[in-house]
């Protein structure tokens, strides 16, 4: 039969997509333009306040004779844009400190030396020599240590590698103040004008959070648009195709979201992002304000968990982790036979069903009405995420009657008015809240009724009793399906139908509905946990103080506030800190049942290296293995106590302590770095402290600036070491050629000098708003007016030229030197840390899915506050993997190498294992809900190859994590996750009466199992064992529900979509590494 008209809430939802895309792009302009002056305006008025420091004579003999310095330092350690307030104050005053401290230990060393070589200049001995090369590697190996290990201590560890540059190569032959202050000013000056340029334009984190969150909701709005959209469009080709082609069903394309998609995504995850960055920011800042972020924490959960559904696809593939793509294009279109084989063999990835029964008009009705349904399910989600929106807006004083909903400004009015207490005539805002929550539970309500429709449309039933009876011979029975006569055979395949329940169409609309209805319980739990907010806004006319819950230890190894309006850093690691959050669910939180398997469920990775994990196993091997036998000589006697004693528990464990401590030490990349950075400054001052006179080459050449130059442009790897080498070549050349051209057309005028060295700020400053060309914007910004305040404080008359020259050719010295050492020594390369950390987060989803099982397992899917924490601190650890991940993609486009690298195969397994871990999480969150008894039962039922499933799942994430670290290739047949996923797919289904997958329902029972071990028996469910009878056949008689049909549907479409992605993993690590063959 034809399929009828599409849905007429296409063309709604169309205009509505167009209607937020125009919003959008208006919002935008007007963003970029503010953005764009907060951005100008502080660091310009920062060069223009430093400009009287070097050009008022008195003021600048006041200072000093090195204040030419404070333009280098404002751009590199005190830059007033990208920081919040309150973080640049924080980091301005540390760095002071440190810097103070430092410099003043510095004085005492160079006053020790000035005694020891008096009256002539320091280094003219041996002795200080050698005491300068001590304290020198001394303090750049601490620095450099810090400065790797601590992100938060990055800026004034550079400030310290600066200042001691200067005062440890400087050759004096008196004590004085000045050997202090000249370096001390030129930090205290632009540190504080800093504070001041920063506080014009003031940004916190407090209106960054809520802005962040106010445009998420945006972001999730137009998603959730674009997935209903997508869903109804592909359902009506689903029906059209199936109604037209009812027996070539294999031909049938998989639903799909959009291409827009993608994008949409990235932009809701770059907004979650720069939320959770400034939610940790503005807990360390003072807030004035009504609605304090400790009462915002239900919103932010919302949004997290709202964006974790939206990822998952909600039933429909996303196409940017789909396998087959335009980058296999040419594979598959190559003539080489091996690459052909390999490209043939990703077609076969897709997960299909056996022919479904014909739609009678009647069931294309029923999915017609759940589809409108579901509509309307979305339309009121998005109008309480309309009223949230408002909300927010509305706690920072951001006033605004132009929302898209009507709701929304209806909201938006009647709270504006409640708060200049005229309520009356534009309604009240606790009604309005409460009407929309009544309209969002009316629509769960009737989306489950279309649904229960529609399975009952399908043949559901509630009860076995009702149905056939069970086949001979189910998964679990021990009875021999081959001894079955041939009529008995054909009597049970009399009684199975084709799949009406088990089929894509249901797997979709199942899955769909259950994200949809878990988004809306969250919707209802935010709407009910925002009245106190509500509350508080209408009530409270003036602002209050805040003061932060500093915790000292978290502040410092973070760098929250810092590069919080920036889309870019130049450092490895990107900051990622998360706050405790609490799941939207039904947990145990008083009835603990079983608390004492909690310590079989989760094996932290956490708590030991993997290094000792290692020892204390090989320990226990040599215990078990080696005997310590006694002889009867004097030297048997003490051979046989020494060995005792070095066995004994406590001194093993102590020779397992030293040596992870060692291990740790050697292989430590901090470590490494400041070894590097260390033996490269002493090397390089060694040259200043043996030819250490005016006249002598390292004076004349400015010496300095090389070390400068190189502790600058040393990096953690040896792709930002290049790239930052590039960068800061062409910073130091485009400065140099600034600063000449400043002198030339000042002729040596102050007042020239200042405003070319205005203007030409002006320019390093654009560039430096792009977020790829920081470093080439920092280099030019402070090379102007170091080349041209040289030329115009020379004593000598030395030409513009001249001073160019010599700066950049000193600056490209350091550069090279740093990106030799990179280079040779302990190279810390991108492209492999990235495999090291893609194997590790393998692993690590590898223990999440360990994990699930064993709470499905032995809890029955109960949680508890000790699950969720243990949950939470794998999630933290799994984020903090994959912003690695990220970081080190992209360095890896920088790095040279003579191999060909990767970068798209790597991109595509980074994307796998993130959409992996996104269904992980949808998947705990899907089997935590009240689908509880009916689920464990199903699960019982088809136990053996559900462990089966688990195997193999864990076994293909054990296999991506040890090949990215071998690098070895795969084997060419491996037991198929796919398979055993059709397995439990297709016995779930012969409950249901339903043939997937095979002809008989006896093809089922002949499968083995293929992995060794200890089988799961009922008595892991020590609840359900003494409750539930179970037939000899493993059914159990029991009521089935809908919603554990419903749940169970959608459980398999998430476990499909898992095995999906499993698979092209390992395609892709056999396209990128190889494959071992059996079969050509």
């Amino acid at each position: 039969m034809p399929c009828a008209t599409p849905f007429p809430t296409l063309v709604r939802s169309k205009e509505m997509i167009r209607h937020l895309a125009q919003r959008w792009v208006r919002k935008a302009y007007h963003m970029e333009l503010r953005e764009f002056i907060l951005n100008l305006l502080p660091p310009v008025l920062l060069n223009i306040a430093l400009l009287p420091f070097v050009f008022v004579r008195p003021v600048q003999e006041w200072v000093g004779s090195k204040v030419f310095l404070s333009f280098m330092v404002s751009h590199l350690a005190f830059f007033p844009v990208g920081n919040t307030f309150s973080a640049h104050v924080h980091m301005t005053a540390l760095t002071l400190l440190i810097a103070a401290l430092w410099l003043g230990l510095s004085f005492v060393i160079v006053c020790v030396q000035v005694w020891i070589d008096q009256p002539n200049i320091i280094y003219t001995s041996l002795r200080t020599r050698g005491l300068g090369a001590s304290y020198v590697f001394a303090t750049f190996f601490i620095s450099g240590y810090i400065w790797s290990r601590v992100p938060r201590l990055r800026v004034p560890m550079r400030v310290v590698m600066f200042t001691q540059t200067w005062i440890m190569t400087t050759p004096i032959s008196q004590i004085t103040y000045r050997n202090f202050s000249d370096l001390f000013f030129p930090l205290f000056i632009p540190a504080v004008l800093s504070i001041f340029a920063n506080l014009m334009v003031p940004r916190t984190a407090y209106r960054t959070y809520f802005r962040c969150m106010s445009s998420a909701l945006d972001a999730i709005t137009g998603l959730m648009e674009i997935s209903m959209t997508n869903f109804e469009k592909e359902l009506v080709e689903w029906q059209k195709f199936v109604s037209q082609n009812p027996d070539n069903y294999y031909d049938a394309h998989a639903f799909e979201q959009s291409n827009n998609v993608s994008s949409s995504l990235k932009v809701l995850k770059e907004r979650v992002s720069v939320m959770n960055r400034a939610l940790s920011a503005s807990l360390h800042e003072v807030t004035w304000c009504i609605i304090p972020i400790s009462e915002t924490n239900h919103l932010r959960t919302f949004i997290v968990d709202t964006s974790t559904w939206l990822k998952s696809g909600m039933g429909l593939s996303i196409p940017q982790v789909d396998f087959e793509d335009p980058l296999f294009d040419e594979t598959r279109d190559a003539k080489d036979d091996e690459v052909i084989s390999l490209a043939e063999s990703t077609t076969s990835l897709r997960m299909t069903l056996s022919n479904p029964q014909s739609m009678s008009v009647l069931q294309m009705t029923r999915i017609e009405e759940v589809a409108r349904s579901l509509r309307d399910l979305e339309s009121a989600i998005l109008d309480v995420i309309g009223l949230l929106k408002v909300l927010i807006d509305n706690s920072i004083h951001n006033f605004s009657q132009t929302y898209p909903r009507s709701s929304s400004v209806t909201f938006a009015k009647a709270i504006h008015h409640a708060r200049l207490g005229d309520s009356e005539k534009f309604g009240n805002p606790m009604e309005i809240l409460s009407n929309t929550e009544k309209e969002l539970e009316n629509a769960m309500t009737k989306c489950n009724m279309h649904l229960h429709l529609l399975l009952r449309a399908r043949g559901f039933r509630e009860s076995h009793e009702n149905q056939a009876p069970t086949p001979p011979a189910s998964v679990n029975s021990s009875s021999d399906p081959t001894k079955k006569s041939d009529e008995e055979a054909k009597s049970t395949q009399d009684q199975f139908r084709k799949p009406n329940l088990f089929c894509t169409d249901m797997y979709v609309v199942c899955q769909f509905y259950l994200s949809l209805f878990q988004l809306a319980r969250r919707a209802k739990n935010t709407l009910n946990l925002s009245v106190p907010m509500l509350e508080k806004l209408v009530k409270r006319r003036r602002r209050s103080i805040y003061l932060p819950r500093f915790d000292f230890l978290r502040w410092i190894q973070s760098t929250s506030g810092i590069s919080l309006f920036q889309n870019a850093t130049t450092d490895l690691y990107l900051p990622s800190h998360y706050a405790n959050r609490g799941q939207v669910g039904t947990t145990d939180d008083n009835n603990d049942e079983h608390s004492d398997n909690i310590a079989h469920i989760f094996e932290n990775p956490n708590k030991k290296t993997k290094y000792k994990t290692y020892a204390q196993n090989v320990a226990h091997a040599m215990r078990t293995t080696r005997k310590n036998v006694r002889g009867n000589t004097l030297w048997s006697h003490f051979r046989y106590r020494v060995i005792s004693i070095l066995r004994s528990s406590p001194v093993m464990n102590g020779r397992i302590f030293i040596s992870t401590v060692l291990q740790q030490v050697k292989h430590s990349s901090h470590v490494r770095f400041a070894l590097k950075l260390a033996s490269g400054v002493t090397l390089f001052s060694a040259i200043g402290f043996i030819y250490p006179r005016q006249d002598q080459w390292w004076r004349q050449c400015k010496g300095p600036w090389l070390l400068i130059a190189y502790t600058w442009s040393l990096e953690a790897t040896t792709g930002d070491s290049f790239r930052i080498a590039i960068f800061r070549i062409i910073g130091t050349i485009l400065g140099s050629l600034f600063g000449f051209l400043t002198m030339e057309i000042s002729r040596g005028n102050p007042w020239g000098i200042s405003v070319m060295i205005s203007f030409f700020s002006v320019i390093a400053i654009l560039i430096r708003m792009r977020p790829s060309l920081v470093p080439v914007g920092a280099l030019t910004g402070f090379t102007t007016p170091l080349v041209a305040i040289l030329a115009y404080q020379s004593p000598r008359g030395d030409a513009p030229i001249h001073e160019a020259l010599l700066r950049g050719y000193m600056n490209l010295l350091g550069i090279a030197a740093a990106l030799i050492v990179n280079l040779v020594f302990w190279p810390y390369h991108a492209r492999t840390q990235l495999m090291y950390k893609l194997s590790d987060t393998s692993t690590l989803l590898q223990n999440w899915y360990l994990t699930m099982a064993r709470q499905m397992l032995y809890r029955g899917f109960k949680s508890s506050p000790k699950l969720q924490a243990g949950y939470i601190e794998l999630e933290k650890s799994i984020r903090l993997h994959l912003t690695s991940c990220e970081a080190l993609m992209r360095v890896i486009s920088s790095e040279l190498s003579l191999v060909p690298k990767p970068i798209k195969i790597m991109h595509r397994i980074f994307e796998h294992l993130e959409m992996i871990f996104t269904l992980f999480m949808t998947l705990r969150m899907c089997r935590e809900q009240e689908y509880r008894t009916g689920s464990e039962l199903a699960v019982l039922q088809v136990l053996h190859l559900r462990q089966e499933l688990i195997s193999s799942v864990v076994l293909d994430l054990w296999l991506v994590a040890q090949s990215m670290i071998t690098r070895a290739r795969l084997p060419q047949s491996l037991p198929s996750t796919k398979r055993s996923m059709e397995e439990v797919i297709s016995a779930t289904a012969l409950g249901y009466h339903e043939l997937v997958y095979y002809n008989s329902p006896n093809n089922i029972s002949s499968q083995r199992p293929i992995y060794d071990g200890p089988f799961l028996r009922q008595e892991a469910y020590p609840k359900l064992s003494s409750t539930s009878s179970y037939g000899e056949r493993g059914y159990a008689s029991h009521t089935r529900t809908m919603e554990d049909t419903m749940f169970l549907l959608a459980e398999h479409s998430i476990l499909s979509q898992i095995v999906f992605s499993l698979e092209c993993l390992l395609q892709l690590m056999r396209f990128m590494l190889g494959e071992l063959r059996l079969v050509n």
